[in-house]
């Protein structure tokens, strides 16, 4: 696909912008089909794209969630009932919060693309995912989420010196279809920022794509993440898809937009399905909460650190007592 004059041009174009790609670099490119990795919630088998993308922020987050649910689901949900209930939607808003802030802080500590590591290097990699996304990982996180305070999540483990620099994207796309014996697409795309670079190469109708700004930053030094020969960066756009359990029968395709929105929104709309009893329409359309991991005060959507007190965001018609 990266070859012939379409290749020479994009080379052309990095090249006057004092970029390094070859021609090399794109012959070498290959897309590959990679296993999912996967938890279970309520039951329900959940399974999202693995490292390097942050599919494992929303496992990890459903885990903690089902760990630290203040909420039961025993009643049918109802919009003004929910509405009214402003303590324990207070309560389970704010556990549900931590649960996606600690899943974050883990995140940027150990994610990054295992192919260009060593052979036990990459094993060593997938076992830490394997035990970040597992229910006794969860379980121990848990302990430090309480439902009157925000966890002092970034100086555990000393996560208060990983430096990443992710941002936002405005560009993606997200679709799904089910067809009508079962079978399910999950699909997402994006340029990253708008329009990614914004670089168009001379006679081609496309932008050429920004999705390096994903790397760690030199600051980060050997970080799982750090910028390096054909290494893939971190990446947020994230296709989730559920199954019942053990019947490889469909539970339904999901995906939200927004940069480091989508696990979070992946978290809530499941929980929303899940525990309130909401159907599909209900658990996209209901207010949710944005946790901005990133410090948008030192440039455009790029962090240097992981927050210690982000900022939360709470969508209309979530009332001003909860977010108090």
């Amino acid at each position: 696909f990266y070859g012939g004059w379409i290749a020479d041009r994009i080379v052309e174009a990095v090249g006057a912008k004092g970029g390094v790609m070859s021609l090399g670099d794109l012959r070498g490119h290959a897309s590959e089909l990679k296993d999912p990795i996967m938890t279970t919630y309520r039951g329900i088998e959940v399974y999202e794209v693995p490292p390097p993308t942050q599919g494992i922020v929303a496992l990890m987050a459903l885990n903690l969630m089902e760990d630290k649910a203040a909420f039961d689901g025993s009643q049918n949900y109802n919009h003004q009932t929910e509405m009214r209930r402003k303590e324990l939607d207070a309560e389970r808003m704010h556990l549900d919060i931590e649960c996606v802030r600690c899943a974050f802080a883990e995140a940027v500590k150990h994610v990054g693309d295992p192919r260009p590591m060593e052979e036990e290097q990459a094993s060593a990699h997938w076992h830490t995912v394997n035990r970040l996304i597992s229910k006794k990982f969860a379980s121990v996180k848990a302990q430090a989420l309480t439902s009157d305070k925000a966890a002092d999540l970034v100086n555990l483990d000393d996560a208060s010196n990983v430096r990443n620099a992710l941002g936002a994207n405005h560009d993606t796309v997200y679709f799904c279809a089910v067809d009508q014996w079962g079978n399910g697409c999950s699909m997402i795309n994006s340029n990253y920022m708008s329009f990614g670079t914004g670089i168009v190469p001379r006679g081609c109708g496309f932008s050429l794509q920004n999705r390096g700004h994903g790397f760690a930053s030199l600051n980060c030094g050997a970080h799982p993440n750090a910028i390096g020969p054909s290494k893939r960066p971190y990446h947020t756009i994230i296709p989730g898809l559920a199954t019942y359990p053990g019947k490889d029968s469909l539970y339904g395709t999901f995906g939200v937009m927004g940069g480091f929105m989508q696990p979070q929104g992946h978290a809530q709309v499941l929980r929303n399905m899940l525990d309130l009893g909401m159907d599909p329409q209900q658990a996209l359309d209901a207010p949710r909460f944005f946790v901005s991991v990133a410090d948008y005060s030192i440039g455009e959507n790029i962090f240097e650190t992981m927050s210690d007190r982000p900022k939360i965001f709470l969508e209309a018609p979530l009332p001003e007592e909860m977010a108090e």
